[in-house]
């Protein structure tokens, strides 16, 4: 992706992304979910250009669905910042984003492929999926309810492994990055350690 990778890697944070490359109808698919709500967006056909400029299609993305569900801007906090590349650092969230892939895929093929697909509409049923990892509340009402926290002397000391970040504000958050191996209906899943990779965006 042409980022640096960040090391130490950062614990994990409830202001975390995670980011899953997914593959339907032969178009590359980003699968991008916030750690602490679930709140999930579904993008299709994907390009390389856009990929390797993250920050904007990550913060586009967001600021978008969170338009769409009418709500503000600020719900996860400033979405203007700075992309790095890190390791994954929670493997629940992957598990239940695996279960979202699997809702995408058969949204995708009842409807009779990609270009068919009402992706809007997929998107709201993804954010009104409940899952045990979250009490079985939906991820529009737990973002709903969602509040940025406050920088705390813990975040500072994680500010302090990255020596390119001081002065610039605290690091928010990590966006989880893998791509998958394919399985059946041409969508990837079931990542390896070493296709499993992070982008860590911080403030400016």
């Amino acid at each position: 992706m042409g980022l640096p990778v960040a090391d130490p890697a950062p614990a994990p944070n409830p202001e975390d992304w995670y980011a899953n490359l997914l593959w339907f109808d032969r178009r590359k698919c980003l699968l991008l979910t916030h750690s602490a709500t679930l709140f999930t967006i579904f993008e299709a056909n994907v390009t390389a250009s856009g990929l390797r400029a993250t920050r904007q299609l990550v913060t586009g993305l967001i600021g978008r669905e969170l338009r769409c569900e009418n709500m503000p801007a600020a719900t996860f906090g400033d979405l203007e910042q700075e992309v790095l590349l890190a390791k994954t650092a929670d493997r629940s969230v992957l598990g239940c984003m695996n279960d979202m892939a699997f809702i995408c895929e058969h949204a995708i093929a009842g409807a009779g492929g990609l270009a068919h697909t009402n992706l809007a509409g997929l998107n709201r049923s993804l954010r009104r999926n409940i899952n045990s990892a979250r009490g079985y509340r939906p991820p529009i009402e737990l973002a709903a309810r969602h509040r940025v926290p406050m920088l705390t002397p813990q975040d500072s000391r994680r500010r302090s492994a990255f020596p390119r970040e001081e002065g610039r504000g605290c690091c928010w958050p990590i966006c989880h990055w893998s791509e998958s191996g394919p399985v059946r209906g041409g969508c990837r899943r079931g990542m390896t350690e070493a296709e499993k990779k992070t982008f860590r965006r911080k403030a400016r």
